[in-house]
């Protein structure tokens, strides 16, 4: 990595060609069984606090740091206020006992139009890279079969722990893929996140929503990666 993407000022694109699709990992690529939205919305139905998932989603994101472990108290307790909880304690001591089973039994599953659209972008000539704020994404990719397909990982523990919406990690892929950031779309499925921070860094934002959350609209969305083709441009 340069020492311009170090410091955080700006992508190195001496020498840069071609054009890429970075996407994020969790819930973009590849899902968790059961998903952790999911997951609270049981928790809290069991204890006679129903959320939607949609609620839960807009909870999560408002509580979540992508630079601390999020199995750590203090995230449970933003949790607690985001979601309206605050005073129930046993929600809270109820969701870390569940997460703690999910982390257990939980497996990773990449979602059924993901190898297409590899496989239309190396047609295509694209390079494909990732960008997590997971910084297990490297590990499970692996796992999952993935391994070799993407030209650049980049999680936070390759660019000092700073995660997404910082533009300094899409700047580090940017760098190693050598595109510039005007040629490369950002795939993400969390707004304040992945297209606030896209944009930030000069790609153009995707959002893809799996969940039908439905997203702001100064942003295109994606239902599914089978629809990814037509925002690629061509020639």
């Amino acid at each position: 990595m340069s020492s311009s993407v170090a410091r955080g000022l700006a992508v190195t694109t001496a020498g840069a060609d071609g054009r890429a699709v970075l996407f994020d990992w969790d819930d973009t690529l590849c899902g968790a069984v059961p998903h952790r939205y999911e997951t609270i919305a049981r928790v809290l139905e069991r204890l006679g606090e129903r959320r939607t998932i949609v609620e839960v989603h807009d909870a999560w994101v408002r509580a979540d740091d992508p630079v601390v472990d999020r199995m750590a108290n203090g995230f449970w307790l933003r949790l607690q206020r985001e979601l309206g909880l605050t005073g129930r304690d046993d929600a809270v001591e109820a969701l870390i006992e569940a997460f703690a089973e999910r982390e257990r039994e939980r497996r990773f599953e990449i979602y059924t139009d993901v190898h297409a659209a590899l496989d239309h972008l190396d047609a295509a000539g694209w390079r494909v890279g990732v960008v997590s704020n997971n910084v297990e994404a490297p590990e499970r990719i692996r796992e999952v079969g993935l391994d070799g397909r993407f030209a650049a990982v980049v999680t936070p523990r390759d660019v000092g722990g700073r995660g997404k919406p910082d533009p300094v990690i899409f700047h580090a892929a940017l760098s190693r893929l050598r595109v510039a950031p005007g040629n490369c779309l950002y795939v993400g499925d969390t707004y304040a996140v992945d297209a606030v921070g896209a944009r930030a860094a000069g790609l153009r934002p995707l959002l893809i929503d799996r969940l039908g959350i439905g997203a702001p609209g100064d942003c295109d969305v994606l239902a599914t990666l089978a629809e990814l083709p037509r925002w690629l441009p061509t020639g």
